[in-house]
């Protein structure tokens, strides 16, 4: 597992018809939104990568997040979000290796979360990856110094890896060190 990769993404919303009109997604349809996004995600990520998702999997029935969820390549964790609703063994049906409904911490570098945490709040050195915001915020907020939103919308509908993650966030730290 030594060339294994990481990979974080939020947001699919698999299922969900209107989040194509909500965040102006390239889709005809909800059919179409699912197939594309599980294809881009298995055409990214291969089976011994870990993919942090973090929130808002799927709206259907408990059958189709589990047949969505084992359909997908990787170890996943998920963090809950606003709209996954299942229990957690539920995901565990669909394949995930842990699921939580609180933030975590990876790396003791990167404060993984659903939604943004908020600046005022005190996270130390922490880096916040979140999701939750779609396309609603301005391309300069996507990476910062600080934290970095990985909705599906930001990285061409597929998970987004750590060290590019981590190449741009380095890239706006040392431009704040000139």
């Amino acid at each position: 597992m030594s060339d294994a990769r990481i990979y974080l993404t939020s947001d699919l919303h698999l299922g969900h018809a209107n989040i194509i009109r909500y965040s102006n997604r390239p889709y005809e349809n909800v059919q179409e939104m699912n197939e594309k996004l599980i294809n881009n995600w298995n055409q990214t990520v291969r089976n011994e990568d870990r993919v942090f998702f973090l929130g808002d999997f799927g709206l259907g029935s408990r059958e189709k997040i589990i047949n969505w969820g084992g359909r997908l390549n990787g170890r996943k964790v998920m963090i809950y979000g606003n709209h996954d609703h299942l229990k957690p063994r539920e995901y565990y049906n669909a394949g995930f290796e842990q699921v939580s409904k609180w933030p975590i911490v990876i790396q003791n570098k990167y404060l993984l979360s659903h939604a943004p945490i908020e600046e005022e709040t005190d996270v130390g050195s922490l880096i916040n990856l979140y999701g939750h915001v779609h396309n609603n915020i301005e391309p300069e907020q996507v990476i910062t110094a600080h934290s970095a939103c990985v909705c599906i919308e930001w990285w061409e509908y597929k998970p987004v890896e750590l060290r590019v993650l981590e190449k741009r966030i380095s890239e706006m730290t040392e431009g704040l060190l000139l």
